[in-house]
């Protein structure tokens, strides 16, 4: 078995995601609504883009208020 960790808005306190990876995980994902700084890169922490969506709904609230 592993433990699997996600985080929508990915904001970690100093020294919190290192307390959170050593705790066991084996993976941590996280979305790209808030920008994580270059320090935070982790090899057991990956960033999913939230932009596609995003950009969707915009696009079909966009065309649907027209």
């Amino acid at each position: 078995k592993s433990v699997r960790a996600f985080c929508t808005h990915p904001i970690f306190a100093p020294g919190s995601l290192e307390k959170i990876m050593s705790a066991g995980i084996d993976e941590m994902t996280v979305s790209d609504t808030i920008p994580l700084p270059m320090k935070m890169n982790l090899p057991r922490l990956k960033t999913v883009s939230c932009v596609p969506e995003v950009a969707r709904v915009l696009r079909s609230l966009t065309t649907n208020n027209q």
